[in-house]
């Protein structure tokens, strides 16, 4: 038999196995925003602070005082606040005005407010408000895509049982290929101690298989001719030839990382209540805001804009915007960090509801990890004897019972 070995590669072509990038991009792509506008608040703070404020009178001009917080404030609303315009933008394609709309009327609001104080021969009053709202929102948003990228963790935890290359035969001769060059019907040859490619069915030789990260069974099942056999299971002690069946969205494994992603991106019963209050309390808000403003105007206008930038941002929803999705947020992550992966989040909702749990298979609970409980020596052999001679036979061996 001749073997014809290619260079490896780091070629990765699991499906799905990239999902938790974006995750991590918006992670940082949030934190960097808070960071450069908590930078931002803490002099847009100290400017508008009546202790610090005549200190400040004595170093800088007066009259450059309010520009400089109304430079600081426009930078923080643009930096700071465009995930919420562009959030805006996109509620308004959609015709949903929800959180982001809200929250972006109240910081534009806010500026624009201020803007007609310093053109009024005022120091910007809302400067607080602004900042305020941007720094919670984003801080709620960070936390949100930290505990999404943690929670998604468990995808790149499966999509890394599967190879990056597999042994495939041809006309007698293997050669090590990537995943990628893998499709139906090709022979591929698994060794002891490999993992099974793709979805496939043994041709030849018979194995003991570990599926226990994909079917959740933990004892090894003896493989043989005519079995099927999971990508991404652990092949134990013999070597088998499968025929593969199914290759990339098709196997198994796949279609299960596809329910995990679904579940995240599922949402609760609570969830879609939050989001449909937070449009009809944008509607509100909106109209609530208006009617103030036209009914003060006519007594003065500088109060009338007042009244109106404070509906909007007093309606900001924080706890309904951050708190509702983060529940669900840290809820799953915590949960796939214990190896619980959720098809749908409302199993959520309904779990305080039950009152019975039912197990299948044999009903025993078990870790996965055999380990030897009790030694029984027969014929007079003593027991640090067998150990000896029980470890010499499983030293090399990838069989559980050998590793416990």
């Amino acid at each position: 038999m001749r073997i014809d070995m290619k260079s490896r590669s780091h070629h990765k072509v699991i499906p799905h196995s990239g999902h938790h990038e974006p995750h991590r991009k918006h992670e940082e792509y949030y934190r960097r925003r808070l960071i450069v506008s908590l930078l931002l608040a803490l002099p847009l703070v100290l400017l508008v602070n009546p202790l610090v404020k005549p200190l400040l009178e004595l170093i800088l001009s007066r009259t450059l005082i309010p520009g400089l917080t109304l430079l600081l404030m426009s930078t923080m609303y643009f930096y700071g606040g465009w995930p919420f315009l562009k959030g805006m933008y996109e509620e308004a394609t959609r015709r949903r005005p929800g959180m982001m709309t809200l929250v972006s009327l109240g910081i534009t609001a806010s500026l624009v407010y201020g803007f007609i104080e310093v053109l009024l021969g005022k120091y910007p009053t809302m400067s607080g408000e602004l900042a305020f709202l941007i720094l919670v929102m984003l801080t709620g948003h960070w936390i949100e895509m930290k505990h999404s990228a943690s929670a998604f963790k468990a995808l790149k935890e499966l999509a890394s049982l599967i190879p990056s290359h597999a042994t495939l035969i041809t006309n007698g001769a293997l050669t090590e290929v990537p995943l990628s060059k893998l499709k139906e019907g090709d022979l591929v040859l698994v060794r002891p101690g490999e993992r099974v490619p793709a979805d496939g069915l043994i041709v030849s030789g018979k194995a003991h298989m570990d599926e226990s990260l994909l079917t959740g069974e933990s004892k090894p099942i003896l493989k043989k001719k005519g079995d099927s056999v999971l990508g991404g299971s652990l092949n134990l002690d013999g070597a088998i030839t499968i025929v593969i069946e199914k290759t990339g969205e098709r196997t198994f494994l796949a279609q299960v990382m596809k329910l995990v992603e679904q579940a995240y991106k599922s949402k609760t019963a609570i969830q879609t209540i939050a989001d449909r209050g937070a449009m009809w309390l944008t509607v509100v808000a909106i109209i609530v805001a208006i009617i103030s403003l036209v009914y003060w105007l006519e007594y003065d206008f500088r109060f009338a804009v007042e009244r109106m930038v404070t509906i909007l941002v007093a309606a900001c929803p924080h706890a309904l915007g951050i708190g509702v999705p983060l529940a669900a947020i840290v809820t799953s992550s915590k949960g796939a960090r214990r190896g619980i992966l959720i098809r749908n989040r409302r199993a959520f909702e309904r779990a305080v509801k039950t009152d019975t749990v039912v197990f299948d298979k044999t009903g025993t609970l078990t870790e996965g990890r055999l380990s030897v409980r009790e030694i029984v020596s027969l014929g007079g052999v003593k027991v640090d004897r067998i150990i000896e001679l029980a470890a010499a036979v499983e030293a090399l061996s990838e069989h559980p019972i050998a590793q416990a």
